[in-house]
């Protein structure tokens, strides 16, 4: 069945090749066997590009997978697949389950609601005090900002739309193969507390709090990016973020580590 082509296709470039880098670095790879330069692949340019680029991975396809291939990408029946077809057909998308936890990234980010991300809530939301780069002063944190933004900013216009930082997911997506994973991945890289078992998040802020009227408890902070680095404000915002996530009776915060 297509369907095992497919995953045969996969398994090469996730395993064999890099992952998801690999999948992007793909696209240009076919771009330059599109010989008559006309944005699709004819029936003979996908049979070649087939052979060129997987026999660098040693995987060979019979001529009807190919063949197979070939019907299963060119939905349109028009004779000729289009680079965005083929790769996105390889790559998969993303189940409805992985969407879920991308979309709820995007809207930590997404202060506003607007559906665009732009630089002034990525400074606000994303610390990059703790990159290596800023802390040795090779580049200032605007610059560590920018360098970020640029990761998921398709267009280079200084802001991420949704559709673009989905699209990065779908990337990173094709090279995780299990649920679980993916949700501790998007948990901890954006701070999004929960989780149970191996999926529980372990990136979130911790504090000790002291209570008057009950014992002192370790309290997870559900929503800590975007923290004051000042030491004072930083106290300040915490206790107010617990205050808001149903925390009562604080009346010293510590923090852990």
């Amino acid at each position: 069945p297509p369907s095992c082509t497919i995953a045969k296709m996969r398994e090469a470039l996730a395993l064999r090749a890099g992952g998801f880098e690999t999948l992007k670095a793909m696209a240009n790879q076919f771009r330059i066997m599109d010989h008559d330069h006309s944005g699709e692949l004819t029936k003979e340019e996908f049979m070649t590009a087939l052979d060129v680029f997987f026999n660098c991975f040693n995987l060979r396809f019979s001529a009807a997978e190919k063949l197979s291939l070939f019907s299963t990408f060119d939905r349109d029946g028009s004779g000729s697949v289009s680079y965005d077809e083929f790769i996105r057909g390889v790559r998969g998308e993303m189940n409805d389950f992985r969407l879920e936890w991308v979309n709820k990234a995007f809207s930590i980010l997404d202060k506003d609601g607007s559906g665009v991300v732009t630089t002034a809530e990525m400074s606000r939301t994303y610390d990059v005090s703790a990159n290596p780069a800023v802390k040795t002063g090779k580049v200032t944190p605007q610059q560590a900002i920018s360098q970020f933004m640029q990761h998921f900013d398709q267009n280079s216009d200084g802001q991420i739309t949704r559709e673009e930082f989905t699209e990065n997911y779908e990337w990173v997506s094709a090279s995780i193969d299990n649920d679980d994973y993916f949700e501790l991945m998007m948990r901890n890289a954006w701070h999004i507390a929960g989780g149970e078992g191996w999926s529980a998040n372990t990136s979130n802020l911790r504090v000790l709090v002291k209570h008057t009227r009950s014992p002192d408890e370790v309290v997870c902070v559900l929503n800590d990016l975007g923290l004051p680095r000042d030491p004072a404000l930083r106290t300040m915002e915490v206790v107010k973020r617990l205050k808001n996530q149903g925390v009562a009776d604080i009346a010293k915060i510590e923090f852990c580590g």
